[in-house]
């Protein structure tokens, strides 16, 4: 193109001969615009080639009035194929344009065909009107001194130019201007001194649909050193459409006509138009992956070519799970972080990744991770867990350490049976139980703060009921009102043990209470006083929590006594509550029977 100008700037512009060396052919067609004629806008076609042919018509494009005679059709019409061929590539398009003259006639034109002067254009976009407020882009072309014919359809050398293009989509409607500059051999004419122009080009294309269009545009330009003369100044006004069709309706058809506005040299009365092109328009392609949009699963995200699923258009980035836990394996309060990004989150949250390794920060707790291409993985970052101290001392009611005495927790750390003393557990809230032989279990809610430290003392007191394998044995009796079933208040904290027992032992599923009686009274009311007895010991626990489902009542009189009955003290000893655990299954068996004892004499 420089080489071009440099030789074009060197050139003797004079004309020889009757016919001017001008030419008068002054369309020029896009070489890659899908909607224009001959207004050069910002866009490309799709990236390869393509290839157009257009069929023009253009009528008296040069005339001459002699001083008081009539006009002169130096040039009357012209019929003329332009050949055009474009090669695309990212942001630049490289195309040649080759005229062909099927015929033309007038009084300074030999008729017959020939070859016209061939263009070469080239066009670079900046700015995607797509992706920017506009599009932009800059042009150049050279025109060779090829033609064939003479007079009027000729340039007496080389022509350079070039062209600022900008546009706009609005749904639509595109519109688009260029401005430019043509370096030509200049011309002594009689009533013009023709030469170099300015190019001024306006557009409008209307989409009806994706198939059809209508089109409009202003072509002007004006000889620069003579641009006051009416002469200079050719303007053209072009109305038409097109059609699209073929497989993605790469094929357009277009015709449409134009008319000259004024007599300025190369200015026409009409001009007809015919184009059929091979253009396939690029489909949008919003991130630039190569995949169009409507194939694209992701268009607002580029494919990341990495072996993985590369033909959907969506990035395969990995969806990671990070989770937190601490040293004990449960779940940390703790954030995670990704060094060097803005990426963070709550245990257990997901993030899309791309494959490659990163640095997952966890409070003081650091991981490093190779993330795959594509997939659901998971990771773990380990932090240490909170701990607290809990300090324990049993004691009995006068203070002193109980002997044997372990204590069990319960809470978020479980602390098995062990001897009084600290131990390390998380923070929360617990429920510590004391056990030891021959004492009541001592209980207490505490809570232990993180880093922090809490003591409790548990008071364990003398135990009046104990559990044993098969039975609850208890070291007192439990005192009715004589020969009545109704329980005296003193025997009221021996039951709330028995109770306390069954709450603290689920697995025990039946308890059987036996009511006995001494030998004196008679043997029948002794059985139904025994009876009695028994459902009020039931009565009692059902009503301090124990499910009453777990208890069974059984009245035996005194038909099994523990002991011969000498005195009062053995009278007292059969006169009795025993409460034995029993398999659900087996319960309601009768007893063994009772021991025989001798006749009372």
């Amino acid at each position: 193109m420089l080489l071009t100008i440099s030789l074009a700037l060197a050139q003797d512009a004079t004309s020889g001969g009757e016919a001017p060396n001008i030419n008068v052919q002054t369309f020029r067609p896009a070489l890659d615009g899908h909607e224009f004629f001959r207004m050069v806008d910002a866009e490309l076609p799709a990236p390869g080639f393509t290839g157009r042919a257009v069929i023009s018509h253009t009528g008296s494009p040069l005339q001459y009035t002699p001083e008081g005679g009539e006009p002169v059709d130096i040039v009357s019409e012209v019929l003329q194929l332009d050949a055009g061929l474009a090669y695309t590539k990212d942001r630049f398009r490289i195309g040649l344009d080759l005229p062909v003259v099927l015929g033309a006639d007038g009084d300074g034109v030999e008729a017959g065909a020939g070859l016209g002067d061939m263009i070469i254009d080239a066009k670079f976009r900046f700015i995607d009107g797509r992706e920017g407020p506009i599009g932009v882009a800059l042009g150049a072309h050279t025109s060779l001194p090829s033609s064939t014919i003479d007079g009027g359809l000729k340039t007496g050398g080389l022509g350079v130019g070039g062209a600022l293009s900008v546009d706009k989509r609005l749904a639509a409607l595109h519109l688009g201007a260029s401005v430019g500059l043509d370096y030509v051999p200049a011309v002594e004419l009689e009533n013009v001194a023709w030469g170099s122009q300015g190019i001024f080009q306006l557009g409008a294309a209307y989409a009806l649909n994706q198939r059809v269009g209508l089109v409009t545009e202003l072509y002007a330009s004006g000889v620069l050193d003579d641009i006051a003369n009416p002469a200079a100044r050719p303007t053209e006004w072009l109305a038409g459409g097109w059609v699209r069709t073929g497989k993605g309706n790469a094929i357009a058809v277009r015709p449409a006509v134009s008319f000259g506005i004024g007599d300025a040299v190369s200015t026409p009365s009409r001009r007809f138009l015919f184009t059929i092109a091979y253009d396939p328009v690029a489909p949008p392609d919003k991130d630039k992956d190569g995949i169009a949009d409507k194939l694209d699963a992701c268009p607002e995200k580029p494919e990341d070519l990495d072996g993985a699923e590369d033909t959907d258009g969506c990035p395969e980035w990995a969806r990671l799970t990070i989770n937190v836990v601490d040293t004990d394996g449960q779940p940390a309060d703790e954030y995670w972080a990704i060094t060097g990004t803005d990426k963070t989150g709550p245990s257990g949250a997901m993030v899309e990744l791309d494959r490659g390794t990163i640095e997952i920060g966890a409070g003081a707790s650091k991981l490093n991770f190779d993330v795959p291409g594509a997939g659901s993985v998971a990771t773990t970052v380990t932090v240490p867990a909170p701990r607290g101290t809990l300090n324990v001392s049993i004691v009995d009611a006068k203070k002193a350490p109980v002997t044997g005495a372990t204590f069990s927790a319960r809470g978020p750390t479980t602390v098995k049976d062990q001897a009084a003393g600290s131990v390390s557990v998380r923070p929360g809230g617990y429920q510590l139980v004391a056990h030891a032989p021959g004492y009541r279990p001592g209980k207490a809610l505490v809570e232990v703060a993180k880093d922090g430290s809490a003591s409790i003392t548990l008071e364990m007191l003398p135990a009046k009921a104990e559990l044993k394998a098969e039975k609850i044995e208890i070291k007192d009796s439990i005192y009715f009102e004589t020969g009545k079933a109704v329980i005296k208040a003193e025997s009221f904290g021996l039951l709330d043990e028995v109770a306390e027992i069954l709450r603290d032992h689920p697995e025990i599923k039946r308890l059987r209470i036996e009511g006995h009686t001494d030998s004196r009274g008679n043997d029948k009311d002794n059985l139904k006083l025994s009876q009695a007895r028994a459902e009020s010991v039931r009565t009692y626990l059902a009503g301090k929590g124990v499910v009453e489902g777990r208890l069974t009542a059984v009245g035996y009189g005194e038909t099994r006594p523990l002991v011969k009955e000498k005195s009062e003290a053995d009278r007292a000893k059969n006169r009795r509550v025993d409460f034995f655990v029993v398999d659900p299954e087996t319960d309601g068996i009768p007893a063994p029977a009772p021991t025989q004892l001798p006749p009372r004499k």
